[in-house]
């Protein structure tokens, strides 16, 4: 998404995109979070922007009303954090953890904000019963995921550190591994996910790469030696995790397509492993 010579983004491209994020994240990501919607869902409900966006500007009002120093800034600095994530982000990305950071902002004006509108009438009670649901739909959320995970986490505490992860992650963690156990200490390995990479080989260091920086063959070769990389491991990670469809995340291999038509010996395969997924860790002969 990143690749400055497919172009840039336009004005309109800009707000299409801040638009598109707000449907994505205001409309289903958020609430997910907050236990309302599955987890699994893939649509978006404009009714839930429309009454978010309704809600926060009563809020703001009652801020103002109040002259609240304290809940203003947190309203502008979770607005403008929010206004800048859904411009920058092309919507691609749609994961909950870009949402997530402003939560504790955004509960916190709710909170207020629902304070504020019934404590002084007589369904004052509404204000318990409204964090009571919140509470209790993130409880469930919560406890699901943590009672499907409790059994590997017995099985990673007993030393199987792999347990629970797909056979495309098993084969390439044991890459990860395998490049601190038998490659030369000054080796410099590229990883997809250089931070799993570091974890899962015990504090290794690897050259993180997450986009297609270039695909010219050349440019490619000069910044890996220019970084003094030695190795690279182009594993076979699913685009989406729950099922094997054919789609892989291929950003390494989209930077070796180059290398390997123009300057095929430059590229030397010294491990493979696994079979249906495999991970392959190749040398780069500069």
């Amino acid at each position: 998404p990143y690749n400055a010579s497919k172009g840039y983004e336009t004005t309109s491209g800009f707000i299409q995109r801040f638009l598109d994020n707000t449907q994505l994240y205001i409309g289903k990501r958020l609430y997910q979070i907050f236990g309302f919607m599955s987890p699994e869902t893939t649509t978006t409900k404009g009714a839930l922007i429309f009454l978010t966006i309704v809600f926060f500007v009563i809020t703001l009002v009652v801020i103002l009303r109040n002259k609240n120093h304290y809940m203003q800034f947190t309203m502008i600095y979770a607005l403008v954090m929010m206004a800048l994530t859904f411009t920058v982000l092309q919507k691609q990305w749609d994961q909950p953890r870009m949402v997530l950071v402003y939560v504790p902002y955004i509960l916190m004006i709710m909170f207020y904000g629902i304070y504020y509108i019934v404590k002084s009438s007589p369904v004052q009670f509404l204000y318990l019963a409204f964090i009571g649901v919140f509470i209790f739909s993130s409880l469930i959320t919560s406890s699901g995921k943590a009672i499907a995970n409790i059994p590997l986490l017995k099985k990673n505490a007993n030393g199987d550190l792999l347990y629970g992860y797909t056979e495309d992650w098993v084969n390439f963690l044991k890459m990860s591994s395998y490049c601190a156990d038998s490659l030369p200490d000054n080796s410099y390995v590229v990883s997809r996910k250089a931070p799993m990479s570091f974890v899962y080989s015990k504090g290794k260091r690897f050259y993180p790469v997450y986009n297609v920086f270039s695909d010219n063959a050349d440019t490619v070769l000069a910044t890996f030696q220019r970084e003094k990389v030695t190795h690279i491991i182009v594993a076979s990670l699913r685009r989406n995790p729950k099922k094997i469809d054919g789609y892989t995340i291929n950003t390494i291999n989209r930077l070796l397509q180059p290398i390997a038509t123009k300057y095929p010996l430059k590229l030397q395969l010294v491990k493979q492993i696994g079979e249906s997924e495999p991970a392959y860790l190749y040398k780069i002969n500069y």
